[in-house]
C-alpha cells in the first residue's frame, strides 16, 4: 500500500507537467532544426538529415518514443550556407537499412519528425501529385467518391469561348477565324492558381507526364488513381493527361494550323470556387512558342496512345503536323499580351528551342528526316528544363531512343546538377541563385534530369542525385516545411490556389508543389501580405495564400515533381533497374562465399592435393602446418576462381598435418575451411634429414650442413641465396650414412639462405621442405641517409625491438639542433618528434648536413613473411630485409582474410598502389616530390617495382587491424588487379603541378574506362606532409578519407563530361602557378574555371594559369569541366557570366556599374539584352557585329527609358546566328 500525501502528489504532477513541457520543446526545437524528408526513404538508398548549428559530433537513429536507439553516427563538420544563413551539420545514414518508423535524435538539438524507412515510401506522394491534375479539371465537377473532402461543382465548361482579336485567322485563309467568333474548347487543367489554361506551360507538364509513362509504363498500367476513368482499360496517367490533351486538340486554328497561347478571361478573377467564377473566356494570341510546343507533345502522344486508341493518335499527329507547317512559316513570331490582356503572358522571345524539340519529337513519331534536318539548326539550348526553355526535352527523347549526342548532352547537364550535391551545405541540387518565382519547380526539374541521367547510364550517382532533389522538396531545405501540400509532418498549407482558399476547409487541396523560396522583391508587386518575407535567399518564403509569388501553385512544376516521385517508386519497385550500384554502396555484400568441395585427395609422403570449389570466384590462401595452432605454417594464396587443384609439397613424410583454407570474395567476405591428412611413409625418411646440423652462420666464410640417413643414397643441397634469383645445387658427401654438404663462403652473406635436400635412391624420390639460415646479427651502412637541408622518408632494415629514433641517431647526428625524426601516427593524422623506430616502420629525417649512418641489429631469415600492422589511414612502413623486395609480392590479412596486394579483395583492407618521396633542395624545406608504383599518367602499375632497405613508403589502409605481410621471394608474383592494358583513346590524364616560388606539389585527374565515379582503386587520398605551405588536391568530403584531399581523381570515361574541384592550398603569399601535362586524347573540351577570378582556360590551347593569392585567402577552389562540346561561337562557358558591381565615382555621388564578360571565336552578329522575370526587355546591351576576341559590355543600371530598373531577378541573352543562351541574374543595388 502506498500513501501519498497531497502535497506529495501535487508536487509530482507538476514534475510530470514541467518534464511533458520541457520535451515538448526539445522535441519542437529539433523538429525545426532537424530537417529531412518528412515521408521517409528507401531501405538502400541515400538517407540524410540537415542539423542546424548543432554543438555535438553525433546522431543517433531512435524509435519515435525515445526508448530504443538502432543506430548512431558522426555528424559531419560544420559549412556555412550564405543562401539561409546557417551553419550546418550533415547526419548520413545511409547505410542504416532497417524498415521501420524512427526519428533522428541530436544532443541539445532535439529530435526530428518521424519518418519511415519502407521500399513504398513515396507511392502515396507519387499518388497525390498525379491527383493534384485531376483537382485542376475544369469543365467538370468533381464528386466526392473521386474527390473526398475536395468535392466541388464544375466551372469553365467553356462551350463559348470568343475569338480574341489578337487570335484571329489570316482572313485569306479558307475558313477563318474572326474576332468574336465563338468555338467550344472544354476540359484542360487549370494553369496554376488561377482559372486560366495555357499551351506553353501545358507543353512542358504534358510531356513531363507523357514520357513518365514511356519510361515505367509496366509501373502506371496498374497504378489506380482514383478518377472517373479508372475502370477503362486505358492506364489512369493516360486518362488524366488525355483530359489535358482533348482541350489542347481544341486550341489549334483549323484554317491555318497556328495554335492560341491561352484560353483565359481579359483579366485575373478574385478568390472564387470555379462554379461561381462566371467571366467571359477567350482564345487569346497565336504564336510560334504555343504552336512548337503543341506540335511537340501531339507527335509524342501519338506515339504513347497509339497502341490504346490508335484513331486519337493519329489526330494528335495530323495535329503536330499541322501546326509544324504554320510554326515554321512564323518560327519567330513571340506573343505579347494584347493591352486588354492582363492574365499570365507566358512569353518567350526566343523559340529557337521550341522548334527543335517540335522536330525531334515529330522525327520520332514519322521517322522522316524533314523535321530532323528543319530542327537541327536550333538545337544550341541545353539548360535544365522550364517552359521558356524545353531544348532539353527534345534530347530527353532523342536520347530515350538511342541517340548517342543527346544522351552525352543529358548527361553533361546532369552531371552540372549532381556536382553541387558536394559543395551544398544541405546536400542538394539548389544552389543560392535559384530562388526566384517557381525555385521548388527548378528543384524538381533538377531532379527530373538526374534520374533520366541514371536510366540512361545507370550510373547512381545520378540516381542518388534525383533523391536528393525529392528530399529538398519534402523538407529537407532550409524553411524545415514539405512542399508538397497534404503531404509530411510540417506541409504548406495556406496556398495561393482559388479552390483552396474559396472552399473554406482548413486543409488545402493535397499534391500540389508551392511555388518555394524567391528572394526577388520586383516580383512581389501587389501582394497584400502583412507577415514579411525572411531575408535570406533559402527562406523567403511565406505559407499564405497572399504571397503568390512563392505559395502558388502551377502544372508545370507538380509535373517534374510527379516524375520525380513516380519514376523513384518504379525504380525501386520494379524488376530490371540495376541498383547494384546502391547496394554495394549502402548494403553491401557481407556474406561469406561457402564452399561446395573441400576434400584432399592424392596424399603420399611428401606430397598432397587440396580440392575445392564455390558458387562464386574467390581468393583460396592455404595455410598447413603440423603445428595444430598454426604458429608457423606454409601459404599459397590462389588467383581468384571458382574451382581449383593445389598441391602441396614438399611435405614431410609419416606426419600429421592440418590444412585451414580461407576462402575471400572480391568484397572481403571471407569463410574458412579445415582439415588435416597424414602422409604416407617413405623409405628414405630420417628425422635428422628434417632437422639437420648447421654450422656458425658466419657471413663470408663456409657454412656445413649434415644429416644422418641410410647408406646409398644420393644427396643434394638445394640453394638459393636471400633476395636473388636462382637455384643452386651442391652434392653431399656420405661417409657410413652420414651425409655433408658445404656452401662456400661467397654464398654465406648478410640476405641469408634458403636451402632445401633432395633425396634419391633406385625406386623413390623424396625433397624436404625449404629451411633458411641468417646471421644472428647484421651491420649496415647507408651512404648519405639524410641530404643536407633536405627532407628523406626512410626505414631502418633488420629486426629490433622499439628504440627511441633520438638514442639511434645522436651518435652518428651529432646535437639534436641539427636534425630531427618525425614518426607518424594514423589515428591522430599528426607527427611525433623523435618518435620511437620500429621494425618494418618508417617516418621523416632531416638534417642540416650530409649524413651517413651506420646501424646494427638482428638479421632476418629470407623466407620471413615479416608483419607490419596498419591503421586506418595513411601509414609509413619500410623493407625490412637487408634486400630490395617486390611490392607485388605483399599478402595482406584481415581477420580471417589472406590475399595478395594485386587481388581485388585486398583494396578492401589495403591500397596497392604506395608512394615514395625525393626532396634533393637544400633548402630546409620538405618540397619534394612524390613517386609511386603507379603511373599518375596512365594508371598503369608498375609490376616490379621493389621497395628498397632504408627506404620508407606511404601506404593507405582502409579499415584498422589490417596487417600487411612483407614476402622477401626473389621471383616475382602474377599481378591479378590492375594488369598492364594497352593504352587508348578510353585512357586520357591530366598530370597537375602547382608552384610557388621553390614549392610544388601534384596531382592527377582524367577518365578510364575502368574507373567508376565512386570511390575505387583509380582514386587515391593525399599522402600526408610536414609543411603546409603549398598543397593541391581534389576535394571529395564525402568520401570521408583523412586529410580531404586526393591526390588522384579518374573517372569513367563512357561518361563523358564531369567537374573536378581542385584544390590549393597556399600560405606563401606569392603567385601561385599551376602547370599541366596530357597524356591519352581526352575528347571533348577541358576547362579550367576561376570563380574568384572569373578566368575561364581552355587547357586544350594553354599549358598553364597563374593567379595571385590574396590575405587570408588559405585556399584557392577551382573547377575543372570536361564536356564534350562548347558552342563554336564561344571559348567561355556561359555559366561563368556574372554581374560585377563596381563603384565608379559620378561627381559626388557613387553610383554601380555591372559588366559582362563574354568571348567569340569568329567575327558574327552578337546580342546581349536584359529581361524582366515577365519576359519585358529593360536593356540592349549589344546589338551588332562583333570580331574575334575577349569583350566587355558594361550596363549603368538604367532601363530602355533611361530610368533605374528596380533590383531583383532579370534574365540576360546572349545570343549569334549559331547560339543562344540564357542566364539569370540577380540585380542588387
Amino acid at each position: 500500500m502506498i500513501n501519498l500525501s497531497f502535497r506529495h502528489l501535487r508536487q509530482s504532477l507538476l514534475m510530470i507537467a514541467f518534464s511533458a513541457f520541457f520535451l515538448l520543446s526539445f522535441a519542437k526545437d529539433g523538429e525545426e532544426n532537424i530537417r529531412l524528408n518528412q515521408l521517409g526513404f528507401y531501405p538502400v538508398g541515400p538517407k540524410t538529415a540537415v542539423v542546424v548549428s548543432p554543438q555535438t559530433w553525433y546522431f543517433s537513429i531512435m524509435s519515435p518514443d525515445l526508448k530504443m536507439t538502432y543506430y548512431t553516427g558522426e555528424l559531419t563538420a560544420l559549412k556555412p550556407w550564405k543562401a539561409s544563413g546557417e551553419e550546418v551539420k550533415i547526419a548520413d545514414f545511409s547505410n542504416f537499412t532497417l524498415e521501420g518508423t524512427y526519428v533522428v535524435y541530436v544532443s541539445g538539438v532535439g529530435v526530428s519528425y518521424p519518418f519511415s524507412i519502407k521500399s513504398k515510401i513515396h507511392e502515396t506522394v507519387a499518388k497525390g501529385l498525379i491527383k493534384a491534375f485531376y483537382y485542376q479539371r475544369a469543365s467538370t465537377s468533381l464528386p466526392a467518391q473521386y474527390a473526398g473532402t475536395w468535392q466541388r461543382e464544375g466551372g469553365h465548361f467553356d462551350t463559348r469561348v470568343s475569338v480574341h482579336y489578337s487570335a484571329a485567322s489570316d482572313p485569306s485563309k479558307e475558313g477563318a477565324r474572326t474576332t468574336g467568333q465563338v468555338f467550344s474548347a472544354p476540359k484542360g487543367w487549370y494553369d496554376a492558381g488561377d482559372y486560366g489554361k495555357y499551351v506553353v506551360n501545358a507543353g512542358i507538364t504534358t510531356y513531363q507526364l507523357l514520357v513518365l509513362y514511356q519510361l515505367f509504363p509496366a509501373y502506371f498500367d496498374t497504378l489506380d488513381l482514383n478518377i472517373p476513368e479508372s475502370d477503362n482499360a486505358l492506364p489512369d496517367l493516360l486518362d488524366e493527361i488525355k483530359w489535358e490533351m482533348d482541350w489542347l486538340l481544341r486550341m489549334q486554328d483549323p484554317a491555318d494550323g497556328g495554335v492560341y497561347h491561352k484560353l483565359t478571361g481579359a483579366s485575373f478573377i478574385g478568390d472564387l470556387m470555379p462554379a461561381i467564377a462566371e467571366e467571359p473566356r477567350y482564345f487569346i494570341g497565336k504564336g510560334s512558342a504555343a504552336t512548337f510546343d503543341f506540335a511537340a507533345i501531339c507527335a509524342l502522344a501519338s506515339r504513347i496512345y497509339r497502341q490504346f486508341l490508335p484513331s486519337f493518335a493519329d489526330s494528335c499527329l495530323d495535329a503536330a503536323k499541322y501546326a509544324w507547317v504554320w510554326g515554321s512559316e512564323h518560327p519567330d513570331s513571340a506573343f505579347n499580351n494584347p493591352p486588354d490582356i492582363v492574365t499570365g503572358s507566358y512569353s518567350d522571345r526566343n523559340c529557337g528551342d521550341e522548334h527543335f524539340w517540335a522536330g525531334m519529337e515529330l522525327f520520332l513519331a514519322t521517322e522522316d528526316s524533314v523535321y530532323f534536318n528543319g530542327a537541327k539548326p536550333y538545337s544550341k539550348g541545353y539548360g535544365v528544363p522550364s517552359w521558356p526553355g524545353v531544348g532539353l526535352l527534345g534530347n530527353y527523347s532523342m536520347a530515350i531512343s538511342g541517340d548517342s549526342l543527346s544522351k552525352q548532352r543529358v548527361l553533361s547537364t546532369a552531371n552540372s546538377v549532381i556536382a553541387r550535391v558536394n559543395t551544398n551545405a544541405y546536400r542538394t541540387t539548389v544552389e543560392s541563385g535559384d530562388f526566384y518565382w517557381g525555385s521548388n519547380g527548378v528543384v524538381a526539374n533538377y531532379g527530373m534530369c538526374a534520374l533520366v541521367a541514371y536510366l540512361l547510364s545507370n550510373d547512381i550517382k545520378y540516381l542518388e542525385g534525383s533523391i536528393h532533389s525529392l528530399d529538398y522538396l519534402l523538407g529537407r531545405n532550409a524553411t524545415g516545411y514539405s512542399f508538397i501540400t497534404g503531404f509530411g509532418s510540417r506541409s504548406a498549407m495556406r496556398p495561393h490556389h482559388r479552390p483552396s482558399i474559396a472552399d473554406r476547409i482548413s486543409n488545402p487541396v493535397p499534391g500540389f508543389l508551392v511555388g518555394g523560396p524567391n528572394s526577388q522583391e520586383s516580383s512581389r508587386g501587389g501582394e497584400t501580405c502583412t507577415d514579411p518575407y525572411p531575408t535570406f535567399a533559402a527562406k523567403a518564403w511565406l505559407d499564405h495564400e497572399c504571397s503568390f509569388s512563392s505559395n502558388e501553385i502551377a502544372i508545370n512544376w507538380n509535373a517534374p515533381a510527379a516524375f520525380l516521385a513516380g519514376g523513384l517508386e518504379a525504380v525501386f519497385n520494379l524488376s530490371g533497374f540495376d541498383l547494384q550500384g546502391l547496394y554495394d554502396k549502402n548494403m553491401p555484400d557481407t556474406v561469406a562465399p561457402q564452399s561446395s568441395v573441400f576434400e584432399i585427395t592424392g596424399i603420399g609422403a611428401d606430397k598432397a592435393v587440396i580440392n575445392w570449389k564455390t558458387p562464386e570466384r574467390v581468393i583460396a590462401a592455404i595455410e598447413y602446418t603440423t603445428d595444430s595452432l598454426f604458429l608457423s605454417s606454409e601459404k599459397l594464396i590462389c588467383p581468384p576462381d571458382d574451382s581449383t587443384s593445389v598441391r602441396l609439397n614438399p611435405l614431410v613424410p609419416s606426419s600429421k598435418y592440418f590444412v585451414k583454407a580461407a576462402f575471400t570474395d572480391k568484397n572481403g567476405n571471407t569463410t574458412v575451411e579445415t582439415a588435416s591428412f597424414t602422409t604416407g611413409e617413405s623409405p628414405l625418411y630420417s628425422a635428422s634429414v628434417y632437422a639437420p646440423k648447421v654450422t656458425e652462420y658466419k657471413s663470408g666464410s663456409l657454412m656445413q650442413i649434415s644429416f644422418d640417413g641410410a647408406a646409398g643414397m644420393k644427396a643434394k643441397l638445394l640453394l638459393s641465396q636471400g633476395g636473388k634469383a636462382g637455384t643452386d645445387t651442391l652434392e653431399f658427401t656420405e661417409t657410413n650414412g652420414s651425409y655433408t654438404a658445404g656452401i662456400p663462403g661467397e654464398k654465406i652473406t648478410d640476405s641469408g639462405i634458403l636451402y632445401s635436400i633432395l633425396l634419391a635412391s633406385a625406386s623413390d624420390t623424396l625433397l624436404t621442405p625449404g629451411l633458411a639460415a641468417a646471421p644472428d646479427s647484421v651491420q649496415m651502412t647507408k651512404d648519405n641517409l639524410a641530404i643536407a637541408k633536405a627532407y628523406t622518408l626512410i626505414s631502418l632494415p633488420l629486426i629490433y625491438s622499439p628504440v627511441s629514433s633520438y638514442q639511434t641517431f645522436k651518435g652518428a647526428f651529432g646535437d639534436s639542433t641539427d636534425w630531427r625524426f618525425y614518426g607518424y601516427s594514423p589515428d591522430s593524422g599528426t607527427y611525433t618528434g623523435f618518435d620511437n623506430m620500429r621494425s618494418g616502420n618508417g617516418g621523416w629525417l632531416f638534417h642540416k648536413q650530409k649524413r651517413s649512418f651506420t646501424f646494427k641489429a638482428g638479421g632476418i631469415k629470407p623466407d620471413t613473411l615479416f608483419p607490419v600492422t596498419l591503421k586506418k589511414g595513411w601509414n609509413c612502413i619500410g623493407n625490412p630485409f637487408p634486400f630490395p623486395v617486390y611490392w607485388d609480392n605483399i599478402l595482406v590479412r584481415s581477420n580471417d582474410a589472406l590475399v595478395r596486394v594485386t587481388d581485388t579483395a585486398a583494396s578492401a583492407f589495403m591500397r596497392r598502389q604506395y608512394f615514395t618521396y625525393k626532396d634533393s633542395l637544400p633548402d630546409s624545406r620538405n618540397n619534394g616530390a612524390y613517386r609511386s608504383n603507379r603511373s599518375m599518367i596512365t594508371n598503369v602499375y608498375n609490376d616490379s617495382a621493389r621497395l628498397e632497405p632504408w627506404e620508407a613508403c606511404w601506404v593507405y589502409a582502409e579499415d584498422d587491424s589490417v596487417t600487411c605481410l612483407i614476402d622477401p621471394s626473389a621471383q616475382k608474383t602474377t599481378p591479378v588487379l590492375g594488369k598492364k592494358r594497352s593504352f587508348t583513346e578510353s585512357y586520357w590524364a591530366c598530370l597537375l603541378k602547382a608552384s610557388s616560388g621553390d614549392l610544388s606539389d601534384i596531382s592527377a585527374f582524367g577518365a578510364n574506362e575502368h574507373a567508376s565515379d565512386e570511390y575505387d582503386t583509380y582514386d587515391s587520398p593525399k599522402p600526408p606532409s610536414i609543411q603546409s605551405q603549398l598543397q593541391i588536391g581534389f576535394s571529395h568530403p564525402e568520401w570521408k578519407k583523412p586529410g580531404g584531399l586526393y591526390i588522384s581523381d579518374m573517372v569513367n570515361s563512357q561518361k563523358g563530361s564531369h567537374c573536378w574541384e581542385l584544390n590549393i592550398r597556399s600560405s606563401s603569399n606569392k603567385p601561385v602557378t599551376i602547370s599541366w601535362e596530357k597524356s591519352g586524347q581526352a575528347s571533348g573540351y577541358l576547362l579550367l574555371c576561376d570563380e574568384k577570378s572569373g578566368t575561364v582556360i581552355d587547357m586544350s590551347k594553354t599549358g598553364s594559369y597563374t593567379f595571385d593569392t590574396e590575405n587570408n585567402e588559405s585556399v584557392r577552389k577551382l573547377a575543372i569541366s570536361w564536356k564534350q562540346s562548347i558552342d563554336p561561337g564561344l571559348k567561355l562557358d556561359l555559366t561563368t557570366w556574372k554581374f560585377s558591381a563596381v563603384k565608379a565615382a559620378s561627381g559626388s555621388a557613387v553610383k554601380l556599374e555591372y559588366t559582362i564578360p563574354f568571348s567569340v571565336k569568329d567575327g558574327c552578329d552578337v546580342s546581349i539584352q536584359i529581361y524582366d522575370v515577365g519576359g519585358r526587355c529593360v536593356s540592349r546591351l549589344v546589338n551588332g557585329h562583333k570580331m574575334p576576341g575577349r569583350h566587355t559590355v558594361s550596363w549603368n543600371g538604367l532601363g530602355i527609358n533611361k530610368s533605374a530598373v528596380a533590383k531583383g531577378m532579370y534574365v540576360a541573352r546572349f545570343k549569334t546566328p549559331a547560339f543562344s543562351e540564357t542566364k539569370v541574374v540577380n540585380i542588387i543595388k
